[in-house]
C-alpha cells in the first residue's frame, strides 16, 4: 500500500473517530499512524503532519476525559519530540507538536511528579532547550536575511510562546499544578530552586522579545502580550516583573519591513496598540494592576498610556484608517542601523551558540512619605540592566555614577522624616539661577550632583517630574516664576538708578550736543531718528490660505465643537429666556454643552457655509458620522440637523436637493444596522423628518423583505399611513411594488392595502 492510500485511510478513520467514541478510537488511530511513520525510513512530511495534527486534536477534544489525556500524551511524546529533530523537520509538524505539548504540559508535569518518569522528563527538557535555542531564528525554515526572518515562521514562534508561558506558570510557585506540589527529595525533579529561577528566565525571554525586537511583528507581539496576561492572571507574583518590562516596550520604535507597504505597517501598529490597551484594561479590571502598594506607579503610568492609545484609536477611527500620508507613516531601518544590528547579531552568535536573553529589571518601589527630592534617588534595580541590541529604550547608569547615586539614596532616606524640608519663599535668597529653582532649604542641599553624567541627570529629572503630582508641580513652578519676577524687578530698578546718575554726569555734554543738533536742524538738515520715530508702523496682511489649509482648519474647528459635548463645565448665563425682551432672545443665548453645539454645527452647514458647497458638506459629513457611531442615542441630533437643512432650503426656494441627498444618505447608512429592538427610534425618525418622498419610502423595502426585520418595516409603513396622510399614496405604490416583487410578503401587503385603502 503506497503512502497516498495510507493517508486516505487514516483520514477516513479519523473523521469517523471524531464523532464515534473518540476516547477509545482516536488514541488507537494516533498509535497506528505513528507506527507507519516509524516504519517509513523516508520520514514523509505528509504523515508527520497527520500525526502531529492528530496529537493536537486529542488534546483539544472535549469528549476525551481530561484524566486520560496526560497518559496518551506521555505515551507518544518521545516520538513527537523525535519528529522535531534532524534535517527533515517540517514547519507545520513542529508547530502542532509545540501546541500539543503546550496543551498537555500541566498534565505531563503532574505525571512526572507522581510517577517519577525520568524518560518523560528528559523529553520535556530536550524540547524546552530546543525552543530556547531556536527562539531568535526562523527554524525550521532556512535562514536568510536576519531582518527578513523576523516575520517568518510566525506559527512556530507563537506556539513556542504559548509553551514557554505554560512552563513559566508550572515552574513557579502558586495554585494548581506547580513546583509547590513537588517534594524536596523528588528523584527526577531534584533542584526546585533552579527550576524556579529558570521560570524567571523564561519569562524574561518573552518580555525581552517585546523590548529588543527591532521590527514590527504584529502577530507575535500580540501573542506574547496575551501570554503575559495569562501568566499575570495565574501567577500574580510576576505582575511587577511583567509591567516593568511592558513600560520599556515602545511600539513607535519598531521598524517597517522592507517589503511591507505603509498601509500594512499602519494596520500592524494599530493592532499592537489595541492589544497593548486591552492588556492594560484587562489587568486593571481584574485587579491585577492595583492602584496601591508597589504597583501604584505602574497603574498610573500604564493608565496614561492606555488612555493615550484610546485617543489615538478614536482619532484614527474618525479620520479613517486609509486616510493617512504614507511618507509620514513609513519607518524603515536606515543602512547604518541595519549594519549595526547585523554586527550585534553576529557578535552575539559568535559568543554563544544559545542566545541568552538578559533579565528584566524590576524597579524598586518608592517608599511612602518621602519628599519629592528623595524620590530622585530611588533607582535601585534588583537586577542589572541589559542594553538592547539596537534601541536605547532606557539609559544605563555609568559605573562612575553609581557611588554618587548610592550616596544620594542614603541621603534622601535620611531626610524622609525631616521637617521644614521645603523652601516656599517667593523671594530668592541670592541672585543666581540655583536660588531661583531650589525648593529646598540651603541646609538640605548638601549633595553635589555635578559629577553625574548628563544621561543619568536627565533620567532622574524626568522620572521625578513624571511621578510628581501635577498640582505640586504647578505650585513649584509658580514659586519659581515669583522669584524670577522679583529678581527682574530688582535688576530693572538698579539699572534705572545707574542711568539717572549717568544722565546727571553727562547733562552738560548732552545739552551742548542737543544745541548743536537743533542748530543743524534749523539749517535745514534732517534728523533721521525723529523721522524714524514719526513713521507709523503697519502690520502687513497675512499670507492667503490655500484651499487645503482652509478645509483642514475647518475639520479641526468642527472636531473641537463636537468635543464640547463631553465638557462638564456649567453654562455662563442662567437667565430664563422668558424674562428677556423678545428682540433680545436668541437660539444660543443660553448655552448647554449637550445640545448647543448641534445648533452651532447645523446652522454652520445650512446657512453659514452655504456659499461653499465643499465646506458645507465637510460639516454635514462630520454630523453624519457622529450620528452613525451611536444612532440609538443620537436620533435627536440627526432630526434637528435635517430639519434645519429643510427649513433653510424652504426659505430660499421650493426645491430641497441638499435635504433629499443627506436624508437619503442617513437612511441608507442606518437601515442595514436596524433590528426589531430599534422600533421606537426608527418610528420617531420617520415621523419627525420634515419631508418624505417616494425615494424615502422605498428605503423601507429592504426591511420589509427581510424575514427577521419585516415587523419593523411594516410597522413603520402603517405609522406613516395613519399619522402622515400626505405620504399615504406613496406607501400604497411601495406596497404594490413589493407585492409584485416578492410573493413572500404578498399576504402582509394585501392586508394593509385592504385595511387602509
Amino acid at each position: 500500500m503506497d503512502l497516498a492510500q495510507q493517508l486516505q485511510q487514516l483520514h477516513q478513520v479519523k473523521e469517523l473517530a471524531m464523532t464515534n467514541e473518540p476516547d477509545k478510537v482516536l488514541p488507537k488511530v494516533l498509535e497506528t499512524a505513528l507506527s507507519l511513520y516509524k516504519q517509513n525510513a523516508a520520514r514523509p512530511r505528509e504523515l508527520s503532519r497527520f500525526c502531529a495534527g492528530l496529537y493536537l486534536d486529542v488534546a483539544a477534544h472535549e469528549r476525551i476525559p481530561a484524566s486520560e489525556k496526560p497518559f496518551v500524551a506521555a505515551q507518544h511524546l518521545h516520538d513527537m519530540v523525535g519528529m522535531c529533530q534532524g534535517p527533515w523537520v517540517d514547519h507545520v509538524t513542529y508547530r502542532d507538536v509545540l501546541l500539543g505539548v503546550g496543551s498537555y504540559y500541566e498534565g505531563l508535569f503532574d505525571l512526572v511528579a507522581k510517577t517519577s518518569n525520568e524518560a518523560l522528563w528528559k523529553d520535556l527538557v530536550l524540547l524546552k532547550e530546543q525552543v530556547l535555542h531556536q527562539w531568535r531564528t526562523c527554524f525550521p525554515l532556512d535562514a536568510g536575511d536576519p531582518l527578513q526572518d523576523h516575520a517568518r515562521s510566525l506559527g512556530v514562534k507563537m506556539a513556542a510562546a504559548k509553551l514557554l508561558a505554560r512552563m513559566v506558570v508550572v515552574h513557579s510557585r502558586g495554585s494548581g499544578v506547580s513546583i509547590s506540589t513537588i517534594p524536596d527529595n523528588h528523584p527526577v525533579i531534584k533542584n526546585k530552586a533552579a527550576l524556579q529561577a529558570e521560570s524567571r528566565k523564561l519569562l524574561d525571554v518573552l518580555i525581552t522579545y517585546l523590548i529588543d525586537e527591532p521590527m514590527m511583528v504584529a502577530p507575535l507581539f500580540s501573542a506574547v502580550l496575551n501570554c503575559l496576561a495569562f501568566i499575570m492572571k495565574r501567577r500574580p507574583v510576576a505582575t511587577a516583573r511583567i509591567l516593568g518590562g511592558l513600560l520599556r516596550f515602545n511600539i513607535d520604535n519598531k521598524y517597517q519591513q522592507d517589503n511591507e507597504s505603509a498601509l500594512r505597517y499602519r494596520l500592524a501598529k494599530r493592532c499592537v496598540e489595541r492589544c497593548y490597551k486591552n492588556f492594560v484594561n484587562f489587568g486593571m479590571k481584574a485587579q491585577l494592576i492595583r492602584n496601591s502598594g508597589d504597583l501604584a506607579p505602574y497603574h498610573h503610568k500604564l493608565g496614561k498610556i492606555a488612555q493615550t492609545l484610546h485617543m489615538i484609536a478614536e482619532e484614527t477611527k474618525s479620520k479613517g484608517i486609509l486616510n493617512f500620508d504614507p511618507a509620514l507613516t513609513e519607518k524603515k531601518m536606515s543602512p547604518a542601523e541595519r549594519e549595526k544590528y547585523l554586527a550585534a547579531c553576529n557578535s552575539r552568535m559568535s559568543k554563544s551558540p544559545t542566545p541568552a536573553d538578559p533579565p528584566i529589571p524590576v524597579p524598586a518601589p518608592v517608599p511612602a512619605g518621602l519628599p519629592p527630592g528623595a524620590q530622585l534617588g530611588m533607582v535601585t534595580p534588583q537586577q542589572p540592566l541589559a542594553a538592547p541590541a539596537v534601541q536605547n529604550n532606557a539609559p544605563v547608569a555609568e559605573s562612575s555614577d553609581l557611588p554618587i547615586l548610592i550616596k544620594l539614596q542614603n541621603y534622601t532616606m535620611s531626610k524622609s522624616s525631616v521637617s521644614n524640608f521645603f523652601n516656599n519663599s517667593p523671594v530668592a535668597f541670592d541672585n543666581n539661577y540655583a536660588s531661583i529653582y531650589s525648593l529646598m532649604n540651603s541646609k538640605n542641599s548638601e549633595i553635589d550632583l555635578s559629577g553625574l553624567s548628563q544621561e543619568t541627570l536627565v533620567k532622574l529629572c524626568t522620572e521625578a517630574i513624571y511621578r510628581a503630582d501635577t498640582n505640586k508641580v504647578i505650585a513649584g513652578l509658580s514659586i519659581v516664576a515669583q522669584r524670577y519676577t522679583d529678581l527682574m524687578d530688582k535688576a530693572m530698578k538698579h539699572s534705572t538708578g545707574d542711568a539717572d546718575d549717568n544722565d546727571r554726569k553727562k547733562k552738560k555734554p548732552k545739552l551742548e550736543e542737543s544745541q548743536a543738533i537743533s542748530a543743524d536742524t534749523e539749517d535745514g538738515s534732517t534728523n533721521v531718528e525723529d523721522e524714524e520715530e514719526s513713521k507709523e508702523f503697519t502690520l502687513g496682511p497675512p499670507a492667503p490660505m490655500s484651499r487645503e489649509d482652509k478645509l483642514r482648519h475647518l475639520q479641526l474647528i468642527v472636531s473641537n465643537i463636537c468635543d464640547v459635548s463631553a465638557n462638564e463645565e456649567a453654562a455662563g448665563l442662567t437667565t430664563p429666556l422668558d424674562q428677556l425682551p423678545v428682540l433680545n432672545r436668541a437660539r444660543l443665548l443660553q448655552w448647554d454643552n449637550r445640545t448647543s453645539w448641534v445648533v452651532l454645527l447645523t446652522r454652520l452647514s445650512s446657512r453659514g457655509l452655504q456659499a461653499d458647497e465643499s465646506m458645507s458638506n465637510l460639516v454635514r459629513q462630520h454630523i453624519y458620522n457622529y450620528f452613525l457611531q451611536d444612532f440609538s442615542n443620537r436620533v435627536a441630533v440627526v432630526i434637528e440637523w435635517l430639519s434645519e437643512e429643510w427649513f433653510s432650503e424652504s426659505v430660499r426656494s421650493d426645491a430641497h436637493p441638499v435635504y433629499n441627498e443627506w436624508s437619503l444618505r442617513v437612511l441608507d447608512g442606518l437601515v442595514p444596522f436596524l433590528d426589531n429592538s430599534h422600533r421606537k427610534m426608527f418610528i420617531r425618525l420617520v415621523s419627525e423628518l420634515p419631508h418624505l418622498n417616494r425615494d424615502h419610502i422605498s428605503r423601507f423595502t429592504s426591511l420589509c423583505l427581510d424575514p427577521l426585520r419585516a415587523p419593523l418595516g411594516f410597522q413603520a409603513l402603517k405609522f406613516l399611513i395613519m399619522f402622515r396622510p400626505p405620504v399615504k399614496p406613496l406607501v400604497r405604490d411601495v406596497l404594490e411594488e413589493m407585492k409584485q416583487r416578492d410573493e413572500s410578503v404578498r399576504e402582509q401587503c394585501d392586508g394593509i392595502l385592504t385595511k387602509f385603502y
